[in-house]
């Protein structure tokens, strides 16, 4: 029978690399510890009130410590332990199974596992590769991207009325499968509620775009023309939003029967406008049950832990009543934006079939190319498509009226329904401000450039990236490898990009890493626009079949057992063996061998995960009386292959 406790341990730990595996238990709270999975997945079966250490540990320390985070030297992926309110917590305010289920629903990115506590859910999202820290900076940033993805949740579990905790210290300790949740007058079973049968784990950077920081940094601050961030808008004047927002009137004129998870909500909001603490004092006074202390410290929770809350949240979780009646909805994500919008809105009127002037837009583009993109609105939502083409067209001298014909003719080129003229006149009158204020994003010059080279040749979308970047870009090489690698190479060397040319921190850190240059950060836009066009001037290399992930592996696996051919019966050594006609290899000297054979320093968890990509799955065999843990071979392998 199948040791749930030994599967859920080789799944967080595959390769401990000479790292401790932590056991604790609460009787005698003693710790335990181990390198190899099958051991301590053996030790942990039907313990009653056992943990495992989500991270591991550098060293043994000991029967009766735990170690903190200091000690802390890998984790297998990011955690979230979800108390329910069928269990035994201080907390009152907790979702049911049912309603805990639809919150990870909501979440960007599905777990790999979740597992049934007895009291609550604790939600692993596995990594492809344990993230082992090479310093105490790498830790902290582990530390801090693991509480950013858990605030993420909790902050949308608020929005819902429901208090989780967060428990993201890396030296966390987790129920295992297998065993026993003991807190119960009747022990109850801790069990996989979902074990994903894909095996679905994640890149470090899968995560990156979904922290709290990106979601906030996606709004347009319409008076600054750059991206928000969470401590923004600290001049708004929380009156024009209560003016502007019906929501929020809402909020204030009820606030004596005003729902904890709405209250919530609009402190996010006016708690970041000018004087916000007392703004925030003043609209929450009347509630019966009001508490400065209470309401300091909900305030504190709403700054740090979210952003601004988003219309399309509001809209969703408070109803329509106000959303739907909004003059505003289309120019906003957050009414933190309303402060934003000038009250000077020029007067426009809506032609039906507006003719637009073709030598005049003919001119326009010469002086701004990215004029004809954005028209074709390919990849934009018509709000964007809106604002940037009435900021390209006020910048080369269009009037009011000339601008609203061309974005009423864009909408209806996309077969959309026009707006309001109203809605087109706070568009213009938002650009103009940009404009006037000359703080909206500077296009450069040999972006410019990029965007044209549609059908140029690969040394002109070169030599205009090179603009760009700083340095002389020879050629854009694109390794065809299983996955694909990427090498820039430039007048200061080659610059190994590795399998992701998308990721503008990695790109930016191996030019300074391999070319000590800095290049200039750009916006993600604009990022996808260069990456785009430098694989369109991409430079091909097959490298053959070795270069997959399987080919390497049969290459390896072909020389190690000529040269070290398969004993009758299984040997001290690790080497090769018979059994029932099959081949079983042990992960250990197979490593050995790769590296001294053919110069690979090729981690154990990285092998066994290409062992698993192909299909190999390791094996417990029984062997020279001996229990072995292996790797059965293919068929091909075998005596009758």
């Amino acid at each position: 029978m199948q040791n749930p406790s030994n599967e859920f341990i080789e799944q967080l730990f595959p390769d401990t690399e000479g790292h401790k595996i932590l056991l604790w238990e609460l009787a005698g709270k003693s710790s335990t510890w181990f390198d190899e999975p099958e051991k301590a997945g053996k030790y942990s079966l039907n313990k009653t009130d056992l943990y495992i250490g989500c991270g591991l540990r550098k060293e043994e320390l000991g029967k009766y410590k735990r170690g903190g985070e200091k000690d802390i030297s890998g984790i297998p992926g990011f955690w979230f332990d979800l108390d329910l309110n069928h269990g035994v917590h201080a907390a009152q305010a907790l979702p049911n199974l049912e309603q805990g289920l639809l919150l990870l629903d909501e979440m960007p990115l599905r777990p790999s596992i979740i597992i049934n506590s007895g009291g609550g859910l604790q939600v692993w999202w596995l990594f492809k590769e344990l993230w082992f820290f090479d310093n105490l900076n790498e830790a902290r940033k582990a530390r801090s991207f693991l509480s950013r993805w858990q605030e993420m949740i909790i902050s949308s579990a608020i929005l819902s009325g429901w208090a989780l905790d967060n428990t993201s210290d890396l030296s966390r300790i987790l129920r295992v499968p297998g065993t026993l949740n003991g807190k119960f007058e009747k022990p109850r079973k801790v069990e996989y509620y979902q074990d994903s049968a894909d095996d679905v784990r994640y890149n470090i950077s899968d995560f990156e775009q979904y922290l709290p920081d990106s979601e906030n940094a996606a709004i347009i601050d319409m008076k600054t023309g750059r991206p928000a961030t969470k401590t923004d808008y600290p001049d708004q004047d929380a009156g024009v939003l209560f003016q502007r927002c019906l929501w929020l009137k809402h909020c204030r004129d009820d606030s004596k029967t005003l729902p904890e998870p709405e209250w919530y909500a609009m402190l996010s909001l006016i708690g970041r406008c000018k004087d916000g603490r007392n703004c925030a004092h003043r609209a929450s006074s009347s509630y019966p049950g009001y508490s400065a202390d209470e309401t300091d410290k909900k305030l504190k929770q709403a700054l740090e832990m979210s952003g601004p809350a988003l219309c399309s949240t509001i809209e969703r979780k408070f109803g329509n009543k106000w959303c739907g009646q909004c003059d505003f909805s289309r120019d906003v994500r957050t009414p933190m934006q309303l402060g934003g919008i000038p009250d000077d809105i020029p007067a426009v009127r809506i032609n039906e079939n507006p003719k637009l002037d073709s030598t005049k837009l003919r001119l326009s583009i010469n002086l701004a190319p990215e004029i004809e993109k954005i028209m074709e609105g390919k990849g934009l939502d018509f709000r964007t498509q809106a604002l940037k083409l009435s900021y390209r067209l006020a910048e080369v001298g269009w009037d009011d009226q000339q601008i609203a014909d061309a974005l009423v003719h864009t909408a209806v080129k996309r077969q959309l329904r026009p707006e309001s003229a109203k809605y087109y006149g706070r568009v213009i009158a938002m650009s103009r401000n940009l404009l006037a204020t000359n703080t909206a994003e500077d296009f450069l010059h040999e972006e410019y450039n990029l965007k044209k080279q549609t059908s140029a040749s690969p040394k002109d979308i070169l030599d205009a990236a090179g603009n760009l970047f700083g340095f002389k870009i020879k050629r854009f090489i694109k390794y065809l490898s299983d996955p694909p690698s990427y090498v820039l190479e430039t007048e200061m060397g080659n610059i190994n990009l590795g399998d992701d040319c998308i990721s503008q921190v990695k790109f930016r850190r191996a030019v300074a890493h391999y070319g000590n240059h800095v290049i200039k950060s750009l916006k993600s836009d604009r990022w996808s626009e260069v990456v785009q066009m430098l694989l369109n001037a991409r430079e091909e290399i097959d490298i053959g079949p070795e270069a997959t992930d399987e080919g390497a592996l049969d290459s390896w696996l072909t020389e190690y057992l000529d040269l070290n051919p398969p004993s009758e019966v299984a040997s001290t050594d690790g080497s090769p063996f018979w059994k029932d006609d099959k081949i079983y290899i042990r992960l250990p000297a197979f490593q050995r061998f790769i590296f001294t054979y053919f110069g690979e320093n090729i981690r154990r968890v990285t092998l066994a995960t290409v062992m698993r990509k192909v299909k190999l799955h390791p094996q417990t065999v029984r062997a020279s009386e001996k229990v072995i843990k292996c790797w059965e071979l293919p068929k091909k392998y075998s005596r009758k292959g």
